[in-house]
Order: C-alpha cells, then structure tokens, then sequence
C-alpha cells in the first residue's frame, strides 16, 4: 500500500438538525428545515423540509460499516450513530489521519434534495444558513477542510451576491444545481453575470449528483424512485447541462471559469469528448457555434471531475484526465472507502503511474482550489 497522503477531491458533512434553526435568517426560522425522528408512519432519523419528500438519513453516515451493520443501522439507527467527525471539525481530522488523508473539499448532504426546492426566498434563506455555519466549521482548519457553499440560482443576482459573501467567508467554491427547473437552460443569457462572477472570484461551481430538476434528480420514468434508476441515470443529468454550458459558447467567453463534476464519475469523459468533436466538426457550418476549438480543448481547460471508485475511469485517465480528476473518499457515506481509502486507491490505480497517481489523489486538487499544504 502506497504511504502517499491522499487529498480527497469530494467529501460531505452531516448538518446537525437544529442547524437550520439556529443560523437561517430570523424570519424563516419558524420553516427551518429539521430531523425529526419516528416521524408518523416512519421509523429512524428523517430529514423534514418544506417542498421536499422526507429523507432517512441513517445511510448518510454508515462509513466504515460492514453490510450487516449497514443493514442495522437503515432498520434501527438513528442520527446519534453517526460518527462525530461526520459533523465535528477536530473529530473529522482524527478520521483523517485514521484514512491518511491530509485535507478534504466538503460538500453538503442533507441539503442536495434542496436544490430541487421552487420557493427562491426560502431556498436562499436556507444556503445563506448553511454556508455561514459551513464556513465556521472549516475555520477549525481552513487549509485541511475546503468548503464548498450553497448557491440558489432561482433568483441570479441573489445568487452572484451569496457567492461574493461566500467568497468572503473563506468558502472556496460554490455549488449549484446540476439542472435548473424546466423550461430554463443553463445556456440562458440570465446567468451571465454570474459565470462572469464566478471567473473574476475565482470560485470554482460544482454540480454535484442529485441537484437538479430533471428526471434523473427525481428518479422519475418507468419505475419511478427506483434507486437503480437513479443510480444508472444520475450522470446524464450532468451530461446535458454540460452539452448546453460547451455549446453556448460559455467557455468560449469565460476562458478562467472552472466547472467541477461531482460524484457523477469519470468513465464516460473519453467518449463524450470524442462524440462532442465529432459532432462539432460534421456540423459547424450547417449549425454555428461561437467555439473557437474543438469542443475537448475547453473541456479539458475548464472542466473537474471527481470519482470514488471508478476502476474504468482511471484506466482512460490520459484520454482526458491526467490534469482534471480528482479522487473522492465520500466520507461519512455509505460508499465512502474510510477507512481503507489506501487500499481502494491501489486497486483503481493498479498499473498506473506514480505520476498520475499522485496528480488525481493530491495535485489535481491543490491546483484546482489553491490549497496551501505540504
């Protein structure tokens, strides 16, 4: 097993329940989102939001267990099981050293099935909450613990006013949902000003599996909320909100914007890259782009993409990767690799190089998010 300390590109924290409570804005206090536990016809811990089907959370901190623990804890547990370093800074870092891991860029959990919320006042209300309590949780060790804020893009000057503020609070990207609601395009002349934000900041926008408000968000077809749809289906609702920034012309306009895939894994870059150019290249004339390369050029200038443990992925990574994956632990999840993160590394880096190794666990990382650490 490698010694080489690993930097976890996509990690998450567990909001404790009376969060919201305690830091959204005094006027929407009384709507805060909560845990309730055993709430009527339920058993176990349940995440309660206005506009948002309740969510058994026990399955959110299992890291570290085996099935049959994991299967305990989704029947009996609740959120007094979860692990401390799932919510305490000092905690986390004692888990951290337990998995060699030297920092760790933190995205939310309970608060993903808020992205697909409508109400704007509300949504913003919440991120505003969260991302004031997150940026006081990574100020315990702010070159270790990267946190990443909430923005609610329903109301877009809101949304570039909160990505200043978290700019400003030591947060070092922002992420927004990975689809806007129907009818709204990620294309639409509206979000200019905030990609134009996002470049001068130098915030990088993560669009995280889950987000969004397409059907692969919402689990919606066939066998509506099957868990294996979603599962199988999630990373196309990342594919064509990419297809509309690339084909926009938006990395054409905002050359120092970077955009970061989160947790939608990487197998898939190769050929949407080689399918994006040969596209672009058959119809150019006939359908008009403002590109002024070839459509992988801009990908691999202003595109992130993270993983937790996709073998393929790696095997490809020098079709496109080298310089823009990022390893994920997905610590406190139930896939997280914690505690044995070394030995899921060895397996997808079996037969890589050293180098590459190191640039998609550590350097990619450090380069994306200007992390100061040895």
């Amino acid at each position: 097993m490698s010694s080489e300390r690993l930097i976890s590109a996509d990690s998450h924290v567990i909001e404790p329940g009376e969060m919201w409570a305690e830091y959204m804005d005094p006027s929407f206090r009384d709507r805060a989102p909560k845990i309730e536990i055993d709430p009527p016809g339920k058993t176990g811990a349940y995440f309660m939001a206005e506009g948002m089907n309740p969510r058994q959370v026990n399955l959110f901190f299992a890291a570290g267990l085996s099935a049959e623990e994991m299967k305990n804890l989704q029947d009996k547990g609740g959120i007094d099981d979860c692990r401390p370093g799932a919510y305490d800074p000092a905690e986390r870092l004692k888990d951290m050293e337990i998995d060699g891991v030297d920092a760790e860029v933190i995205y939310t959990t309970l608060g993903f099935g808020l992205f697909g919320l409508t109400d704007a006042p509300y949504q913003q209300a919440i991120f505003r909450g969260y991302n004031t309590w997150l940026s006081e949780l990574c100020s315990y060790a702010p070159q270790r613990l990267i946190g990443q804020g909430m923005i609610s893009l329903l109301d877009v000057e809101e949304g570039i006013k909160e990505l200043k503020r978290c700019s400003q609070i030591g947060l070092r990207g922002g992420t927004i949902m990975v689809s806007p609601p129907e009818g709204i395009s990620y294309a639409d002349p509206m979000y200019e000003r905030f990609w134009a934000t996002a470049e001068e900041l130098g915030m990088p926008l993560s669009m995280h599996l889950g987000t969004g408000h397409g059907p692969e968000s919402k689990a919606l077809g066939k066998f509506k909320n099957d868990v294996y749809l979603l599962s199988m289906s999630v990373p196309h609702e990342m594919q064509r909100s990419l297809t509309e920034i690339l084909f926009s012309g938006i990395l054409e306009r905002y050359p120092g914007i970077k955009f970061v895939s989160a947790e939608n894994d990487v197998g898939w870059v190769p050929h949407y890259l080689k399918r994006a150019d040969h596209y672009h290249e058959q119809r150019m004339h006939t359908y008009p782009t403002s590109l002024k390369m070839k459509p992988s050029e801009y990908l691999k200038r202003n595109l992130f993409l993270t993983f937790i443990d996709d073998e393929p992925g790696v095997k490809l990574a020098e079709m496109y990767g080298e310089d823009n994956y990022g390893w994920s632990s997905d610590y406190p999840h139930a896939d997280s690799s914690f505690p044995n993160s070394h030995d899921v590394v060895d397996q997808n880096f079996a037969g890589m190089s050293d180098e590459i190794r190191r640039k998609m666990t550590r350097d990619n990382v450090i380069k994306l998010y200007n992390i100061d650490i040895n």
